[in-house]
């Protein structure tokens, strides 16, 4: 399949999405697109956040007991929070820094890393290594949250 027939047929089926997809549909669409899109494409960066949407409210639910639940949390933290940065880091491309959905990313970021060093550092470091120290991770906190409250004040 060349890359434009790749383009089509992808766009066809994010514009198929429901609301309630499932994540692991989200997360196999993701894989195909992978060999076709850069990471900064726009088509990718719609993806990631219908992916953003389905793995939060599980993030939520974490009164369910189960034996694996604590893994499963981790891996759904992991998704949250690894899709967050790429959709930050995409939003970068084409968005102001004041747009009202960088203030949504900013929040998403804080949360998840706030999250992981609550829940468990090491691997949180392993699994992130651009904030491999809690400075470092405090840092990022702190950038998010500030940032996150100047754009809301925008649109107040």
């Amino acid at each position: 399949m060349d890359s434009i027939q790749f383009l089509e047929e992808f766009e066809g089926k994010l514009n198929e999405l429901s609301e309630e997809v499932a994540l692991n549909h989200l997360l196999e669409l993701s894989k195909q697109a992978q060999p076709y899109l850069d990471a900064r494409h726009i088509l990718l960066l719609r993806l990631n956040r219908c992916i953003l949407k389905a793995v939060a409210p599980k993030l939520q639910e974490g009164n369910q007991e189960e034996d694996n639940h604590e893994n499963k949390f981790k891996e759904n933290l992991q998704i949250f929070l690894g899709t967050a940065f790429e959709v930050y880091q995409t939003q970068i491309y084409y968005l102001s820094r004041d747009h009202i959905d960088f203030a949504t990313t900013y929040k998403d970021i804080s949360m998840g890393i706030e999250s992981w060093l609550s829940l468990d550092r090491r691997v949180f470091f392993q699994t992130f290594p651009q904030w491999n120290t809690v400075t470092k991770a405090t840092n990022m906190i702190h950038f998010c949250e500030k940032s996150f409250q100047r754009i809301s004040k925008l649109y107040e």
